[in-house]
């Protein structure tokens, strides 16, 4: 069995995630509650098997949270068994206007 893969956070993934949490926050406590643990499986996912999305864009991959407008935007580092988590963007907003090179 394979182990799972070391995740890595971009600090502008953390400021993503912060924001789309003080807004679920605002609108209710139980809303923020599903957001964060939807969130969290998906990294749980991500961590256990990062080849289960495809490629998008520069090889960058991303994973829907569901039942909410966002994915999480990532890439894999095969040489050093990890994850380097990017943002966590909406699917509501313009992308490209949200998506800044690192």
């Amino acid at each position: 069995m394979m182990a799972a893969y070391k995740l890595r956070f971009h600090p502008k993934f953390v400021f993503d995630l912060s924001a789309a949490i003080a807004w679920y926050e605002e609108i209710s406590n139980f809303t923020c509650t599903k957001f964060k643990s939807a969130t969290n499986r998906q990294l749980k996912l991500i961590k256990k098997n990062p080849y289960s999305r495809s490629v998008r864009y520069d090889e960058i991959r991303f994973a829907r949270i569901p039942k909410f407008p966002y994915a999480i935007h990532y890439s894999i580092d095969a040489e050093s068994n990890s994850v380097l988590v990017y943002r966590l963007l909406s699917d509501s907003r313009d992308p490209a206007a949200n998506w800044v090179r690192i």
